[in-house]
């Protein structure tokens, strides 16, 4: 379980550039913060040069909720055809950043394959996260993962591969259907792609989430637009999947029981516990092994395997600087990404947050040497480990952000929610970071919030 250690209210800071940051800007944004509570910083932030107007405001005494823990991959998707570089943040036909809770253990991934190779790349894990990832963010973590990745020819398709123009999910019980805003917003919005921030509704992701399930039960079972209808009116749930990614997403929820006469094993969700102890990695956390906020065609490969291939991939997370000494301190590979000094912070991407960049760090990409265009990609995802820190301990992040869906809607107390510059509001921020360690309890993996 995750439980939270503290929050803290976002500062105003600068960068080792001297670039004003007033409001969250990911990815790599590092706080340099003051001792509370029982805890006294090291020096290791400030020293690389970053700084802060006036003390941060903490909140050590926060509510000691047990968030359970359920790991999963938030963004992991293959390169587009269309252009040479995307942003990482809204999701496309080929993956990307879904933020669905279900992408975790025991589930496999379906993603129409566009560029030679495929070109996987995944990161953006997180601890827990509900659906429609409200205020912006999950408990943003940096774990290890196990994939087997297959190559699926299109002489092999089921009715429904065949038509598969949106990531597909698929666990033991379940199919897993993806609907967004726009069902490929890089076609919609070729010129600008950054367009579908603004035009981002739920009611367009919503009507696109049931014309994509209600296809891919007439394919798969050979049902009728009638009995279609009818059978995912009455058993398919639609949820929100997430409301603050640009095309916004909602997910339909096909449970294979439906259309089986057997009754399937009562224990159809694994129960996972944090597990301390990752296998070697075949890519590990480096700054040679990860891209920051885009999916791209034109990147060389860190890896090549060949179909059928177990890998073990290393993924951070983008939140690690809200509490370096929790999340990277002590940690070579988090070190080596993350450290942003005078002297320079390794990626231009890094802190371009709300320029039409993405966020994420992503592990990649990963070349699978049989996959074509018009194939697909079938992504197993055979485990997810914590990355513990220097001290053994695992932490993560949860912004409360400017993205958020909460940001949308005035605060309970009637008035607008403020985030410094980004809402023309300097000096007024609501934004809060929640900081949670994970634990475990008899066996169940929860988050705890530690401090805000």
């Amino acid at each position: 379980f995750a439980v939270p250690v503290y929050q803290f209210e976002w500062p105003d800071i600068t960068d080792p550039q001297g670039e004003h940051r007033d409001f969250i800007a990911y990815p790599g944004t590092c706080v340099p913060h003051d001792a509370h509570g029982d805890t006294t910083p090291s020096s290791d932030v400030a020293d690389m040069g970053w700084t802060k107007t006036g003390d941060i405001t903490y909140m050590d005494d926060v509510y000691k909720a047990k968030i359970p823990i359920n790991y999963h991959v938030g963004c992991m998707g293959l390169a587009p055809e269309s252009h040479s570089f995307v942003d990482s943040i809204p999701p496309m036909p080929t993956g990307g950043n879904l933020d669905n809770k279900r992408i975790g253990i025991g589930t496999t991934m379906y993603y129409p394959v566009e560029v030679a190779g495929a070109l996987l790349s995944m990161g953006d894990a997180h601890a827990a996260q509900g659906d429609s990832e409200l205020d912006g963010t999950g408990i943003e973590t940096s774990i290890t993962g196990k994939f087997k990745i297959s190559v699926i020819k299109a002489v092999d398709f089921t009715p429904a591969q065949a038509l598969l123009d949106f990531p597909l999910g698929e666990t033991e019980s379940e199919w897993i259907v993806h609907g967004f805003t726009e069902t490929d917003y890089l076609e919609t919005y070729a010129d600008n792609p950054g367009d579908i921030y603004g035009a981002s509704t739920i009611d367009k992701a919503m009507k696109n989430a049931f014309t994509q399930t209600r296809k891919f039960v007439m394919a798969e079972y050979g049902l009728t637009d009638a009995e279609a209808t009818t059978i995912i009116t009455q058993g398919v749930d639609f949820g929100m999947t997430q409301l603050v990614d640009g095309n916004w997403g909602v997910h339909g929820i096909v449970p294979k029981i439906i259309f089986s006469t057997t009754i399937p094993d009562a224990n159809q969700n694994p129960n996972v516990s944090p597990k301390m102890a990752a296998p070697e990695a075949d890519i590990s956390l480096s700054s040679d092994n990860v891209h920051w906020g885009y999916f791209s065609k034109e990147l060389e490969p860190v890896l090549t395997v060949s179909s059928g291939s177990e890998v073990v991939v290393e993924m951070a997370t983008h939140h690690a600087c809200d509490d370096w000494d929790k999340m990277i301190k002590g940690d070579a590979g988090m070190e080596d990404v993350f450290s942003w000094d005078q002297t320079g912070k390794l990626e231009d991407f890094r802190g371009a947050t709300g320029g039409g960049d993405g966020v994420h760090v992503l592990t990649g990409p990963i070349y699978v040497e049989e996959a074509e265009p018009g194939d697909i990609l079938k992504v197993e995802i055979m485990d997810l480990m914590p990355r513990p820190n220097a001290e053994g301990k695992t932490y993560g992040s949860n912004a409360a952000a400017w993205w958020g869906f909460q940001a949308r809607v005035n605060k309970a107390d009637g008035a607008p929610f403020l985030a410094g510059s980004f809402t023309s509001t300097p000096g007024q921020n609501d934004e809060v970071i929640t900081i949670y360690e994970i634990m475990d309890e008899n066996g169940q993996g929860f988050a705890v919030p530690v401090y805000q």
